[in-house]
């Protein structure tokens, strides 16, 4: 086998090797942001979860920039699945 080969193949491995672990950092940077985003919300509007969507449409404002990004972002996910949830089309 010649030397290119080798390299293709020692860079190949090293990418499959370093995939699983750059996954796990980037999920554990993303977990910790909605940690962070849910300890603001709770300093907000408490940790009521019956009154939190209220407190939230009033008060969103006063949100990090991060974390109102973060709350729109589920927000948005959350309403495709609530499409399909109530089993019934509008007529």
């Amino acid at each position: 086998m010649n030397t290119p080969a080798k390299a293709l193949i020692a860079v190949a491995a090293i990418a499959v090797l370093a995939s699983p672990i750059l996954a796990q950092q980037r999920r554990g940077s993303g977990e910790r942001n909605a940690g962070e985003c849910r300890a603001e919300i709770v300093k907000l509007c408490g940790s009521d979860r019956s009154q939190m969507r209220a407190c939230l449409r009033e008060k969103r404002g006063e949100l990090s920039d991060g974390c109102q990004s973060e709350l729109r972002a589920r927000m948005e996910a959350r309403g495709g699945e609530r499409g399909t949830r109530g089993g019934g089309a509008a007529a």
